[in-house]
């Protein structure tokens, strides 16, 4: 028997395990779980667990699509917040009856990009800053309460705010997530979380393991976690910044050039960030997905709202950080535009693909940015988005057709509904004037 296979079943009978979920993400990123009892796992292991594909849409449903999930072994763990009934999870790779890849699995689609990768001889590392807010509850109506007033890096002793942070830093290491760092951020009560840079699809469901732990963690104080981009306005919006480092096949990271150890990137690494800045506009719609997103980008606070790149400057589309200049290791690129609402899996495979595009074609990095002249500017809404996205050469050769008319169904429906909405700015700003 395979060894991964026998550690899962012997750590659930270890555990006392009662049920196991296979999780994974729909074309939005949220997560979706398929439950089966623990007699059930030998079994599952080998057949997987069939269900409706049609559930990955989200929320629009085309027709029902017959699929296997597939357990992926090397990602089980016992949950940590079910201490009165032990609960393992596996993340599942989605398959066709006949065992090819689901191609509206966005996490086979990222597989994918790093497979093309691999071909050209590179290994993606990427790693993450993921903000959130917390808040006293979700109310009904009217802005959310922040849990305390804090500020940047600011020690807060608030009861809740310092249990939160144990709790969930616990949570994330009994699932085997390594973090970096935790901090308080900009926002009142928004806070922080820094994960190691690891291999992408471990890394991508890091992430979305990230966001159901620390809506756990409050959920266990009677606070509430979200990853919506703005919830507050005059505050600063929720991000997602993604470090991104390309390896070759001798482990050695080639934005770093050897020959001028302070220069900021190689030329690959000049590549590739130009291939991202090429093509970023066209994939905005999945790096900002919700109307609210085009809130956290007009508002500035460090979000970008131009294609540009700097060293030094807060709000870049991409910038390259400078912390230890001259170590090979540390050379990367930081990708600020996607919010911490977006789906991790779409966003690295589009993001690593407009770098491989940059270094096959040997795109030219225009000059970095120095003060605060705008560059090309990205979508102002999610119309204007959804329209890049779905007209998008680049971005259809990289998710299939499927995944992308999925996402623009489901981009045009809000978009629609938003649009019959009257919002509080017009009952304020025009009713009173009319």
């Amino acid at each position: 028997m395979d060894t991964n296979i026998e550690y899962v079943l012997q750590t659930a009978r270890q555990r006392g395990v009662s049920f196991i979920r296979l999780w994974y993400g729909d074309v939005l990123g949220t997560m979706k779980a398929v439950a089966f009892p623990v007699s059930e796992l030998e079994k599952v292991i080998d057949d997987g667990v069939g269900f409706d594909g049609s559930a990955l849409e989200a929320g629009t449903r085309r027709a029902e699509q017959d699929v296997i999930a597939r357990p992926d072994i090397s990602t089980f763990m016992v949950l940590p917040w079910r201490k009165d009934s032990n609960v393992g999870r596996m993340f599942a790779d989605i398959e066709l009856p006949d065992g090819t890849p689901f191609d509206g699995d966005p996490r086979a689609q990222l597989k994918k990009v790093m497979a093309k990768a691999a071909g050209m001889g590179f290994r993606l590392q990427v790693g993450s800053e993921v903000e959130f807010y917390l808040f006293r509850e979700l109310p009904e109506a009217g802005a959310p309460v922040p849990l305390e007033a804090g500020g940047y890096y600011e020690l807060t002793p608030t009861d809740v705010a310092t249990d939160f942070r144990r709790n969930s830093i616990s949570f994330l290491e009994s699932l085997g997530i390594p973090v970096r760092s935790s901090y308080h951020e900009g926002g009142p009560s928004q806070h922080e979380i820094v994960l190691e840079h690891d291999d992408p699809v471990v890394h991508c469901d890091a992430i979305l393991t990230t966001r159901m732990a620390m809506k756990q963690a409050a959920y266990n104080l009677g606070s509430y976690a979200t990853f919506m981009p703005k919830p507050l306005e005059g505050e600063p919006g929720s991000a997602l910044h993604l470090h991104l480092s390309l390896f070759d096949e001798h482990d050695v990271n080639v934005f770093h050039d050897p020959d001028y150890p302070d220069r900021p990137l190689s030329t690959i690494g000049e590549r590739f960030m130009a291939g991202v800045l090429t093509h970023a506009a066209e994939f905005t719609a999945a790096t900002s997905q919700w109307i609210n997103s085009y809130t956290r980008l007009a508002d500035g606070y460090e979000a970008p709202n131009a294609v540009n790149w700097s060293r030094r400057l807060s709000n870049p589309l991409v910038r390259v950080p400078g912390h230890r200049p001259g170590r090979a290791g540390s050379k990367r690129i930081e990708f600020r535009a996607p919010d911490a609402g977006c789906n991790p899996y779409l966003v690295t495979a589009l993001t690593l693909a407009a770098g491989l595009r940059g270094i096959e074609r040997e795109y030219s990095l225009p000059p970095e940015t120095t003060d605060m002249q705008p560059g090309g500017r990205l979508p102002h809404d999610l119309r204007e988005a959804t329209d890049k996205f779905e007209g998008s050469e680049f971005v259809r050769e990289v998710l299939g057709d499927r995944l992308v008319e999925w996402f623009v169904d489901n981009k045009r429906r809000d978009w629609d509904a938003y649009s019959r909405h009257v919002t509080e700015f017009e009952r304020r700003h025009t009713l009173p004037r009319l």
